[in-house]
């Protein structure tokens, strides 16, 4: 046993350029940014209706964290089968369109 674990992502992306750190911490900059916005915009389209109370502010952030909770959760069961680099500029894009249209 040498104590290196490896997994078949992992293997089958080695040589191969990816994010760089800069990059990579640009990019959750700007997505937890966008989650931030849209619970903001959330909480604005809902105030007329329900006011801004704490049972708003909580379930807008109730939902939100749980929307993250379950992208990660199947995010990671995704990144375990496929190459996560193919796949990050189309679930981008995708968010952001479910955004857009909503």
């Amino acid at each position: 046993m040498t104590g290196l674990s490896s997994s078949p992502v992992a293997e089958g992306t080695r040589g191969r350029p990816g994010l760089g750190p800069r990059a990579a911490a640009v990019l959750v900059f700007g997505a937890s940014a966008a989650v931030l916005v849209v619970e903001i915009v959330a909480l604005r389209l809902l105030a007329p209706y329900l006011g801004l109370t704490l049972e708003t502010s909580t379930m807008v952030i109730g939902i939100a964290l749980t929307a993250i909770a379950l992208g990660s959760w199947l995010g990671g069961r995704v990144a375990d089968q496929v190459d996560p680099l193919r796949l990050l500029a189309p679930a981008l894009g995708v968010s952001g369109a479910v955004v857009a249209l909503t």
